[in-house]
């Protein structure tokens, strides 16, 4: 396995000057938070997409304080809304489980975890500790990057320390693929791919198929006058020229 590129450090691309405005609850002015989300021509949300938007998708994002999580996290549910729709029309269904700031071009360490009833679990400046129980996680995919799966070693019991939830322990035996999406989203905060991470697949033994001796009796079954046939003698028998 080839070895994965190196993150690069957050100043390593522009940083962009968008505001994004989210109302305070308290009803006062609008707090600004100097970060810009990615937009496509027609000004609507984007996910940086292998191989174009490499360098945005390899910077490591700095930590957010809850002023500057506050007005990111709608934003990326309502691209998830829209990705799980999405998802749900393809055949076979794609449907994402997570979706991290940095994949939108805002470089500060918050993501988001779809639970299995639709609704989200909010994170910001996340940590994994005490990660158990190796795992061979077939089929993980990127919505960053198209048209490739493939099996990645997570672990599925961890210990989510988090700015947001405090401490919380995950399992997937009573979390289902939470403690997956949480190692995914935060290799995104550290410029990390899930193809960087690969495992090559168990070979498959290849079954050769031996030759039978040529003295010996022809697999076949054919006699000739009550007598077997040796095998040189029919199916063994050397074609013609």
């Amino acid at each position: 396995m080839q070895e994965a590129p190196q993150p690069m450090e957050n100043e390593a691309i522009p940083q962009r000057g968008y505001a994004v405005k989210a109302k305070a609850e308290d009803g006062k002015a609008a707090t600004e938070v100097e970060l810009e989300p990615m937009l496509d021509p027609m000004g609507i949300g984007r996910v940086a997409k292998v191989p174009d938007d490499i360098a945005v998708l390899r910077t490591k994002s700095l930590e957010a304080t809850a002023e500057e999580a506050e007005p990111i996290w709608p934003v990326l549910e309502g691209m998830m809304e829209i990705l799980v729709e999405e998802g749900e029309k393809r055949k076979p269904q794609v449907i994402p489980s997570g979706l991290a700031a940095c994949q939108i071009g805002i470089h500060r360490r918050v993501a988001i975890i779809r639970r299995n009833d639709g609704t989200y679990m909010r994170l910001r400046n996340p940590r994994i500790e005490h990660p158990s129980g190796v795992f061979f996680n077939k089929g993980e995919a990127c919505m960053s990057i198209d048209g490739i799966s493939g099996t990645t070693m997570r672990f599925s019991r961890i210990t989510l320390e988090d700015d947001e939830n405090g401490i919380t322990v995950l399992d997937m035996d009573s979390d289902g693929i939470l403690p997956l999406a949480v190692q995914h989203e935060v290799d995104h905060m550290d410029g990390i791919l899930f193809t960087d991470k690969l495992v090559p697949e168990k070979p498959q033994p290849v079954k050769v198929k031996q030759q039978p001796d040529r003295n010996a009796p022809c697999p076949c079954g054919k006699t000739r006058d009550g007598k077997p046939v040796k095998y040189k003698r029919c199916c063994g028998r050397s074609p013609k020229r």
